[in-house]
């Protein structure tokens, strides 16, 4: 598991983008995409609801609309053709 945190500098009522880009390591053959998952500072992560799916294809994503005055954590996960993370 690759986790990534990110701060972002304060700025009112502004939005931001991020761009991920990962490269797979090990046995690829068994991963059947790649999810990632936010929270904002002081908050926990909700792993039943990504921000983004993609299948094992995808080594990159932007995530867009955050809001410049938070905080934002991110984590990516490979998930296994047996659904395990």
């Amino acid at each position: 598991m690759l986790t990534i945190c990110v701060a972002l500098p304060t700025m009112a009522f502004a939005e931001c983008n991020v761009k991920f880009a990962w490269t797979p390591q090990g046995k690829t053959d068994d991963i059947a995409g790649y999810m990632i998952f936010c929270r904002e500072k002081g908050k926990d992560y909700n792993y039943h609801e990504p921000i983004w799916e993609g299948d094992n294809t995808f080594f990159q994503c932007t995530i867009n609309g955050l809001d410049q005055s938070k905080t934002y954590y991110f984590v990516i996960r490979a998930v296994d053709r047996n659904d395990n993370q």
